[in-house]
């Protein structure tokens, strides 16, 4: 007599129970990051290995390795394919899960005495990687920094010793310190720890001599001198192509009227980012320079740099916000 179906043959019944145990375990796998398809013994009755048309295995227990695949000519037991279509939902929903309660990335600190221009990039790394931003003058810097791993600094007039200590020792116990535009310049000469632990001078006398100096409403082209860093490259498309030094060709982007300042002088270990093209309406002469942004370690944390910002549309330039975002999101 035939075996009868439905939910009253015995067989029938094993078979939903061992598959309801077997999906209870591929639940805990997932959660364990166990590969889908690792090898393992899968429980048959009366059907053909699948996933080796080589192997000869009794009825019974039946090892299936690899990545459970259909192989040529055969079709998996049906328990089998019951786990993966349990394993893959399971799967999808933890990860759905976990995106949806992924704590929202730490906001950024910034620090600034012109405050227009850090709103205008404060809305841009919100509108380009969703972080948010706080805006504090130094006078209000928290006496705290741990809750901000990342800090930007755009302090154009004098920075104050008080400040100059809790950034520094910030990014030199782990954090990164993104520095724009102003904060190398003249006025920070006076202070005894800045220049000397971001490894920078701004000689005094002559531009022909190699004396620093700025120049201001002139326009200039920002050059992409490390083709292959994160920070310049990604999610990044430099809309013109600059003759840079010796006569090659970089990508990068135009700038104006703005400022720009001549003759950095760098030393220590860093990484040099951009350049900068300007030709001096005065002389005709062009200068190129790879001082227009560099990261440095300083501790255990990293400095940024970047040279322009002197005014807010400079911080509406679609590819320097690119870059800047870069700056504040790389690892």
């Amino acid at each position: 007599m035939a075996a009868r179906s439905g939910p009253n043959n015995p067989d029938e019944r094993k078979l939903d129970e061992k598959s309801a145990t077997t999906s209870r375990q591929d639940t805990d796998a997932c959660q364990t990051d166990v590969p889908v398809g690792a090898s393992s013994i899968k429980r048959t009755i009366g059907k053909p290995c699948a996933g080796n048309p080589h192997a000869r295995f009794k009825r019974g227990l039946c090892p299936l390795a690899g990545d459970l695949s259909l192989t040529k000519g055969q079709s998996l037991p049906m328990i089998a394919k019951r786990r993966l279509v349990w394993l893959a939902t399971a799967c999808a929903l933890s990860v759905v899960t976990t995106r949806a309660h992924a704590k929202p990335p730490a906001p950024i600190l910034i620090v600034a005495d012109e405050i227009p221009a850090m709103e205008t990039l404060a809305k841009q790394l919100e509108a380009r990687a969703h972080i948010k931003s706080e805006i504090v003058t130094q006078d209000k810097l928290p006496t705290n920094l741990a809750p901000y791993p990342t800090v930007i600094v755009y302090i154009h007039k004098d920075l104050a010793e008080a400040t100059e200590t809790a950034l520094l020792d910030h990014a030199s116990a782990g954090a990164r310190l993104v520095l724009l535009h102003h904060s190398i310049s003249s006025g920070k000469r006076k202070n005894k720890r800045w220049f000397a632990e971001l490894g920078v001078e701004l000689p005094t006398g002559d531009l022909a001599a190699g004396g620093y100096k700025f120049y201001d409403d002139v326009s200039w082209d920002v050059v992409n001198v490390a083709p292959r860093h994160p920070v310049t490259t990604r999610a990044l498309k430099y809309p013109v192509t600059v003759t840079y030094a010796s006569g090659g060709k970089r990508p990068g982007f135009r700038l104006e009227p703005t400022e720009v300042y001549l003759n950095h002088v760098l030393s220590g270990p860093r990484t040099l980012l951009l350049g900068l093209r300007y030709e001096h309406k005065e002389t005709a002469k062009v200068y190129t320079q790879d001082i227009a942004g560099w990261v440095k370690p300083l501790g255990k944390g990293r400095v940024f740099y970047f040279m322009p910002g002197h005014k807010p549309s400079d911080f509406d330039n679609p590819t320097y916000a690119q870059i800047l975002t870069n700056a504040v999101t790389s690892r």
